[in-house]
């Protein structure tokens, strides 16, 4: 979870210095709930967050926390964390209205490096950013209707 806080200070200075930017968060594994918190709280502070993306996020919850004001949302899920039970407790959850990509029997630790989780990631920024990406990692990813009353 390297150091949050200074990744948002140094989001917010760059806020500072050029108001109309943008900013991207993505965390793997645990990192997911701390990228989760900083998203809610650099949006609640009117830092906009253009995308958010969780990788392996095995514990987060589709909730709205889980879905920050204004931000695409990107989460890939494969198999759980082998310490914490793989598939038989957590191995995440899909998140209404995010780009959600499963990808079975990819372990916990090959999710960053899998080519669908590097697309996916390539198209969550393609759809905040207008850029068209293209290449052999890039597949469209479809949006899960957002729930109501959530």
């Amino acid at each position: 979870v390297y150091d949050i806080g200074g990744f948002e200070r140094e989001i917010r200075d760059a806020h500072r210095a050029d108001p109309s930017a943008r900013f991207a968060l993505v965390g793997f594994s645990a990192g997911t709930l701390a990228v989760r918190a900083a998203a809610n709280r650099l949006v609640r502070d009117g830092v906009p967050v253009a995308m958010v993306g969780y990788i392996g996020g095995d514990y987060l919850t589709d909730t709205a926390y889980t879905r920050p004001p204004g931000a695409v949302v990107v989460n890939v899920t494969g198999d759980g964390f082998l310490l914490t039970g793989r598939n038989l407790l957590w191995n995440g959850t899909d998140v209404a209205g995010a780009a959600n990509v499963r990808l079975d029997r990819v372990a916990h630790f090959d999710l960053p490096e899998h080519p669908r989780t590097r697309a996916a990631l390539l198209t969550g920024l393609a759809e905040v950013s207008g850029w068209l990406p293209s290449g052999p990692d890039v597949a469209p990813v479809q949006h899960a209707p957002a729930a109501v009353g959530r």
